[in-house]
């Protein structure tokens, strides 16, 4: 059975990254730089209440060039 590859941000909200406050629930936007150095269009995604000083992982989307498959 194939299924399909999920993709993942994460990062640490803590002081140490300027951050360390609570996250409320609402969009976020991710943002990239392409070949020529270019601001690609946001990758949109809904983030659920996190509390301050946890990881926060976020789905973005699926990855459109991979599958997964489950091992024996």
């Amino acid at each position: 059975m194939q299924s399909k590859v999920w993709v993942m941000r994460e990062f640490a909200n803590s002081e140490t990254n300027h951050l360390g406050l609570p996250y409320h629930k609402g969009r976020l936007r991710f943002y990239r730089r392409d070949a020529d150095d270019q601001v690609e269009s946001p990758v949109k995604t809904r983030l659920i209440i996190r509390r301050a000083t946890k990881t926060v992982r976020v789905f973005t989307g699926n990855a459109f060039d991979f599958v997964g498959t489950q091992a024996h």
